[in-house]
């Protein structure tokens, strides 16, 4: 039976709550509220860059996703890019290929519109035989609230609703600074308020006080080890979001999360910055774990936002516009796109006076074969060229070449990601 994918109209988001309810019983859409609350949540975003799918067959929803239409810094320009989430299948519809259709839908719906996908995986195996490369690892650190560092504290107030402009020119002055980052607007920050559990706070440019210069979201949470029961004045501050455009401001905003040492155990902060944990004289998690020999665990990790490419060509001449490299080169790359094809192929690439492009020429000095999971993680700068071919995810046909081309692609940044979708 054939299946039809089409954008939803809003009279079909009703079944299509009812789809995700299922597949997702976590978000727990349960009582009426829940789905209303939900439905003008998916509203609320088509009117800002979303757009939601469906995959019917015989006339019947049996799936379907949300697309999103993303501006992000890519190395310093801001690129057109497309997000994939809310993907959900119905339960009576499993393993029926479903998802793979949405994804192929999703992926041709990109390649109209810009070279780079992106999606939060509920299973990274599974996207990655899609073709989708890891970005960077998010990492927890639990600091204990009187070994933050700690100075003089000034232009720290709470933020509410009203002060949402001051937290888009933040966001978007540390996004349009950082690799990866997605450009917000307005709307972008409505659910940071919709949770009641959340606070925020900000830096003040001392010499500007309607300048914000850093922000931090975060809300308490019960500390609950094993060996101690529920108790009043034990909490923990999760950080769910820190923002910052200066080493001043971020500093300001560790003193706020210091001085509540008095009722706070530990603070929790997930961040994509790996050398987050050079900030602190005692990085040790808590955990009093060691790997032998002789190193104390300071942070759990884990994959999350992955990335593809969808058009070898316009992404070739994106990413090589400009370089490190002012010699001449020509590149024969070979990519296998088994998930999809029209990616598939021999791409030769023409280095000269610091940019590459495609070329005619079919006389390279070297190529490069690889496969497109690790190629998208490689031009995202997730993963290192040196590393690529360290672990066997490809091949350099002479290692001579290999100084050159890290060159070419090290951009030395490696992508971060603060937005959910």
């Amino acid at each position: 039976m054939s299946l039809k994918i089409e954008e939803l109209s809003e009279g079909d988001l009703e079944d299509f709550i009812t789809i995700l309810s299922n597949a997702y019983p976590d978000i727990k859409i349960e009582t009426p509220e829940d789905r209303k609350r939900h439905k003008e949540r998916i509203i609320a975003s088509l009117k800002s860059n979303a757009r939601v799918f469906g995959a019917f067959r015989e006339g019947k929803l049996v799936g379907g996703a949300r697309y999103h239409d993303f501006k992000m810094n890519f190395y310093g320009k801001v690129i057109d890019v497309c997000g994939l989430g809310m993907v959900a299948v119905d339960l009576l519809h499993k393993k029926e290929k479903i998802c793979k259709e949405i994804v192929l839908h999703f992926i041709e719906y990109t390649r109209n519109r810009a070279f780079l996908g992106m999606l939060y995986p509920f299973r990274p195996d599974f996207y990655y035989k899609m073709g989708f490369g890891f970005g960077t690892r998010m990492e927890q650190h639990r600091i204990k609230a009187n070994s933050m560092p700690m100075r003089k504290k000034e232009n720290i107030r709470f933020l509410s609703k009203e002060d949402v402009s001051y937290l888009l020119y933040c966001y978007n002055t540390f996004a349009q600074n950082r690799h990866g980052m997605l450009i917000r607007n307005t709307a972008s920050f409505g659910h940071l308020f919709e949770d009641i559990q959340n606070r925020i706070v900000g830096h003040f440019d001392k010499d500007n006080e309607d300048k914000l210069d850093a922000y931090c979201v975060f809300s308490f949470k019960p500390t609950m080890p094993s060996s101690m029961p529920d108790t009043l004045f034990q909490n923990d501050i999760f950080v769910k979001e820190l923002v910052y455009n200066n080493p001043n401001s971020l500093s300001q905003i560790l003193t706020f999360l210091a001085t509540q040492s008095d009722q706070v155990n530990n603070i929790i902060i997930n961040t994509q910055d790996e050398d987050f944990y050079h900030l602190f004289p005692d990085p040790r998690n808590g955990s009093n774990r060691v790997i032998p020999s002789v190193y104390h665990e300071t942070n759990t990790a884990g994959v999350g936002i992955m990335y593809r490419v969808v058009d070898i060509p316009i992404l070739i001449n994106s990413l090589f516009s400009k370089i490190d490299y002012e010699g001449r080169l020509k590149l024969k790359l070979t990519l296998t796109d088994s998930f999809y094809p029209k990616n598939s192929g021999t791409y030769y690439i023409y280095f000269s006076d610091c940019k590459g492009s495609i070329s005619d020429d079919r006389e390279p000095d070297i190529e490069l074969v690889t496969d497109i999971s690790p190629f998208s993680s490689l031009v995202m700068g997730s993963l290192s060229l040196r590393s690529l071919l360290r672990l066997g995810l490809g091949t350099l046909s002479d290692d001579k070449y290999l100084p050159t081309l890290m060159r070419i692609f090290s951009k030395g940044e490696k992508p971060i990601c603060m937005t959910p979708f």
